[in-house]
């Protein structure tokens, strides 16, 4: 049996004994730290080379201020701007999109260089993509990278330039010529390339072109932005004044050597590579290599080109040329040497792998020096979705965006450092938030006093912005490691989520990371460093008091004393606490001195004190069994009698009681389907069981039952309650469900919405064609993973309309779509209105047929609301009762006996009843009928929004005899001219969706929250106090919601936990309805007025 079987079984044997089980969260913030200094040139997707301080500076002027401190200030883009990005996957340039910007105060920076001669200096933290002699491509810090290592480097950049008609006006502006004067602009390039390396022997004309194209020794946005075959003959100017062709390269020796740096980029637009060399006072570009040489625009001068032609026969290369992996092959002799392996029946992956190291969108260059310097000021950071960097100088840039993940903190049990005491090998990526772990859940043996124990650490969205994911996070941990930085203290984000754990009676323990930092960077004295840890500790014990259950207070309270405090560097892997000195004999001075003595000291400090040992140790030690656990919690996160037997089954975590398990995540796995990850609060989950899911309210069956090693799933036939339990074969199944037995279902813990119909729209594109049938597939899955969402196609533009519940749920979704590797367009949300009647119009309403010989005779009024709200919520189903019984269900909501019993069509929450008496013809058109009051009903009379509540009632109609005048083309009109004029004169109006605003905030900050909610039209519901935090229930318009998340970020510094939820709608004010029916009308290009009765019927 092989190490992973064993430790299969481990688990497989642990899960039955909940004593030895823990089930973790990691409450962390995570440090930006993956920068660049002002002077980087970012490289823009349409063709510009931009500094990083200045592509800040114009990019906040199209954002909106989501953050500003003294230390960070951070925009979000209105509209995304495109940069040249590498698909790590495929190997190749592409296009990401820049959606964030950041400016951070930075005190030290790392220089690196290069062998081409191109140089960075980026923050320490930064990490670079570096290849491996084995062929991998992994990622070091920009502080551990050493001489000799080979970086990831671009050798191919985007270029979306000007048309040449563009160009024309530019350059007609800046040189304020007559258009007839101007000579051929391709002819112009060409001389001012010659005149920029060569400025004395270059015509006048040429010099002062080439003084707009080049700038102070840098290439200004008109060249850089310029048709490409116009900058080849730039190029080519440039290389006939300053170029010679060599025995093995072309060699560019100009003037001005500070602008060869900006060339060399200049050349990637072609895939062109070059070598920068200082030979004494003279900077020397070198661009050699067969296939640099081959698409470089060459020479105009004859005998130049006809000595390129001669270099290139001779198929020169390149060291940049090299994959340096085993004997460091050039990428020729990959693509030469793989096929032929093929042909000759030699399968291997790392074929496959050298092929796509061989493309020539990247190269790998050697490392030649790197120096930390110390540094006050700013440094720059571009958050790129999707991709995760951007091309800048040359170099790949690893970035950050706001959407930051508490289990970036998990980096601290990495499978590095844990080696054989973990279940699984984590599966570490890098993405934007940092070390993440790709599965919903992982699972590890610790050994801890001679027994072994199963921890299960749960994935923990910590995004304050997405936070009804938060609740129900929290809800599947009983414990919870707080990661606090040593220099920077409890930041908000963890104050936040540690206040909502708290809430749902999850126990902390805390870490207190960076320690390495003060004893190094900020030089603390031992006392100082005391100082420090007694005012983080106090904060954190601060929030216990005032949130945790009055019971606990006390016990819950962390402290260095009893080892529920640890201290370490999660980065270099060490950690200590109170009882683990005591167990050792490491001193504190002991781990000063190994700080002090650098990075080797402190990783062989790791050997001694490994992080995952402290804080496992710490968590078994403090932290609650689901037994213990559910005791407590059950009573505050289950809306059901703690006395039942239900939930007195919950409390006791009995594995023979009900089943109760709660899905915290859904995957859609390509082999499996969707897999429901979720906590088992009671019974046991078995493959095959047929369930019930509470929330939905439907049955389903499990086909696998499984429980997470790593980003592995590894089947069982059952898991038992107090574990994490992973499952197939549920359709539709979402985050949140309950799911349970189907005889005698359990109360579910959360209620989900029923009626989900969408409330905001907004169109998506894929950015690039060729991404569209990915782009269906996410969409498909995306629907599957979230009922509510909906997806359909427009028709007459061929968009995909993807709506909602409200403008987050909308950002989340196109962040999923990013995430799977999909660049979109996405239009502005937009509001879903429903049109209603507020009166009965009890007049018979005539509705004539285009050719007058039908007519038929309705009369309408508002279905009774409680009605409507029993279908919304969900009481009500319509779809599921027939004859008597809907009848019946009619009655005892409201409806009137004769009008239940004429009801011959429910769409939505509309009725269209028949109350004809001895009408010929009739049924023949009937469905005729129907079809016209759903189109009638899908698109109302005041705006075509869908209407709501409309009940229609048929009272009389005149047929005629012959079908052939009484087909589709007559009744239809007809019918629908009759309901438009009726409703218009039974007070027609517009509905707008309403939406609760839940928000839980600090008191200090309930009355910014309440400040903006009133600002929004909204109105205050409820506030109630616990301890110092306030939870503030508000009802606000959905038009009115858009750009919430920002501002209340803004009001409450990040202090703001908040979550929305349908609540139906309501009469739009009176005096903003006209505005709102015209910019509908409008934006649907209707003409500004809604129509009149008289539009639809004959009012005589």
């Amino acid at each position: 049996m092989g190490r992973k079987e064993k430790m299969a079984e481990k688990c497989r044997e642990l899960m039955y004994h909940p004593d030895k089980i823990r089930n973790i969260g990691i409450i962390a913030h995570i440090d930006h730290g993956k920068c660049v200094a002002p002077e980087t040139k970012i490289c823009l997707a349409d063709g510009r080379f931009v500094r990083a301080d200045e592509l800040f500076e114009e990019l906040k002027e199209r954002g909106e201020l989501v953050k500003k401190d003294e230390n960070e200030e951070v925009y979000e883009l209105e509209e995304p701007v495109e940069v040249s990005s590498l698909d790590k996957d495929s190997v190749e340039i592409v296009k990401g999109e820049i959606t964030h910007v950041w400016r951070l105060k930075a005190d030290k920076l790392v220089k690196v260089e290069v062998e081409n001669g191109r140089t960075i200096r980026t923050t320490p933290e930064h990490k670079f993509l570096v290849l491996d002699p084995s062929g991998e491509i992994t990622e070091k810090r920009a502080d551990e990278l050493e001489e000799g290592d080979h970086i990831v480097c671009t050798q191919k950049l985007l270029h979306e330039g000007m048309t040449e008609e563009e160009l024309k006006r530019e350059i007609l502006d800046r040189l304020d010529a007559d258009p007839t004067e101007l000579p051929d602009l391709k002819e112009l390039f060409y001389l001012a390339g010659l005149a920029a390396a060569d400025p004395e022997s270059a015509p006048e004309e040429a010099r002062e072109m080439a003084e707009i194209l080049v700038n102070d020794s840098e290439i200004d946005d008109l060249l850089a932005r310029a048709p490409l075959d116009h900058i080849a003959e730039f190029v080519k100017g440039y290389l006939d004044a300053a170029g010679t062709v060599e025995d093995d390269a072309v060699v560019v020796v100009p003037e001005d050597g500070e602008f060869l740096k900006d060339f060399q980029l200049l050349l990637q637009k072609f895939d062109v590579a070059g070598r920068l060399v200082e030979e004494g006072d003279v900077t020397v570009l070198y661009i050699e290599g067969a296939r640099s040489l081959e698409r470089l625009p060459g020479f105009r001068d004859p005998e130049k080109a006809r000595m390129l032609e001669e270099l290139l026969e001779r198929s020169p290369s390149s060291d940049m040329e090299k994959v340096p992996v085993g004997e460091g092959l050039t990428k020729s002799e990959i693509e030469r040497i793989v096929p032929t392996l093929k042909d000759m029946g030699v399968e291997h992956e790392a074929l496959d792998t050298l092929m796509e190291l061989a493309k020539d969108d990247v190269c790998f260059l050697e490392v030649v020096s790197v120096e930390e310097e110390d540094y006050d000021g700013y440094v720059y950071d571009f958050t790129v979705e999707g991709y995760h960097n951007f091309a800048a100088d040359g170099f790949v840039i690893h970035n950050t965006t706001l959407s930051d993940q508490l289990l970036a903190g998990a980096g601290m049990i990495s499978e590095e450092l844990a080696g054989d005491q973990l279940v699984l090998d984590f599966d570490e990526m890098e993405q934007e938030r940092g070390i993440t772990i790709d599965a919903a859940n992982v699972s590890m043996v610790h050994e801890y006093e001679g027994e072994e124990y199963l921890i299960n650490l749960i994935d923990t969205p910590g995004h304050v912005d997405f936070s009804g994911d938060v609740t129900r996070a929290m809800r599947a941990v009983d414990g919870a490691i707080v990661v606090v930085c040593a220099v920077e203290g409890v930041m908000p984000q963890t104050e936040t989520v540690l206040r909502q754990a708290l809430r749902e009676r999850v126990r902390p323990v805390l870490y207190i990371n960076k320690v390495d930092r003060l004893i190094n960077e900020l030089k603390l004295s031992p006392e100082e460093m005391q100082q420090r840890f007694q005012e983080i500790i106090a904060e954190i014990n601060k929030m216990i008091d005032q949130m945790a259950p009055e019971e606990f207070k006390d016990e819950w309270k962390v402290s260095v004393q009893d080892g529920s405090v640890a201290f370490g560097s999660a980065y270099y892997g060490w950690g200590i606490s109170l009882p683990f000195m005591e167990k050792t004999g490491i001193t504190f001075n002991d781990i000063i001195e190994k700080c002090q003595q650098g990075p080797d000291a402190q990783k062989e400090l790791a050997k001694e004190a490994p992080v995952y040992q402290v804080v496992l140790d710490m968590v078994v030690r403090h932290l609650p069994d689901p037994v213990t656990a559910q005791e407590y919690r059950i009573e505050q996160i289950w809306p059901g009698d703690p006395e039942s037997e239900d939930g007195k089954a919950l409390r006791k975590c009995d594995p023979k009681g009900k089943l109760a398990m709660v899905v915290t995540d859904v995957r859609i796995d390509p082999h499996a389907g969707e897999v429901a990850t979720g906590r088992v609060f009671s019974g046991t989950v078995r493959e095959g069981q047929e369930v019930y899911l509470a929330s939905a309210q439907r049955e389903g069956r499990i086909q696998q039952v499984g429980i997470y090693m790593g980003p592995d799933r590894i089947r069982t036939d059952e898991v038992p309650a107090g574990n994490i339990a992973a499952v197939t074969g549920l359709r539709d199944v979402w985050a949140g469900e309950t799911i349970t037995d189907p005889e005698d279902p359990i109360e579910p813990f959360e209620e989900l919405q029923h009626f989900a119909e969408p409330v905001v729209t907004v169109a998506v594109e894929a950015k690039n064609t060729q991404d569209l049938p990915k782009l269906i597939e996410i969409l498909h899955q995306i629907a599957k993973e979230d009922p509510t969402v909906k997806v359909e196609i427009n028709e007459e533009t061929g968009q995909h309309l993807v709506s909602g519940m409200g403008e987050l749920h909308l950002e989340i979704i196109a962040h999923r779509i990013k995430e799977r590797g999909v660049d979109i367009e996405v239009s502005e949300p937009i509001v879903v209105y429903r049109e209603g009647v507020f009166d009965v119009c009890d007049q018979k309403i005539e509705g004539k047929s285009p050719n007058k010989h039908n007519k038929f005779y309705v009369k309408v009024e508002p279905v009774e609301e409680d009605i409507v709200k029993a279908i919304e919520e969900g009481e009500l189903n319509p779809e599921e009762l027939k004859g008597r019984e809907l009848e019946n269900a009619l009655m005892e909501f409201g409806m009137d006996k004769d009008d239940a019993k004429s009801v011959v069509h429910i769409d939505g929450t509309n009725f269209f009843l028949d109350q004809t008496v001895g009408v010929q013809y009739l049924n023949e058109v009937m469905e005729l009928l129907v079809e016209g009051f759903e189109e009638a009903m899908k698109e109302g009379p005041l705006a075509k929004e869908p209407c709501r509540g409309v009940k229609v009632k048929l009272v009389d109609a005149e047929i005629h005899e012959d079908p052939v005048h009484r087909g589709p083309a007559q009744v239809i009109p007809a019918i629908k001219r009759a309901i438009y004029g009726g409703m218009l004169l039974a007070d027609a109006h517009l509905l707008e969706p309403m939406q609760y605003v839940y928000v839980t905030v600090p008191q200090d900050y309930m009355g910014a929250v309440t400040k903006e909610i009133q600002s929004r039209r909204g109105q205050i519901l409820e506030i109630n106090q616990e301890g110092d935090t306030v939870i503030i229930k508000a009802k606000a318009p959905v038009a009115e919601m858009f750009g919430f998340a920002n501002d209340i970020r803004s009001a409450t510094e990040g202090r703001a936990i908040w979550t929305t939820e349908h609540a139906g709608y309501e009469r739009v004010p009176e005096e903003l309805e006209p505005e709102i029916i015209r910019e509908i009308r409008e934006r649907k290009g209707l003409k500004p007025e809604p129509p009149k009765p008289e539009d639809f019927i004959d009012m005589r």
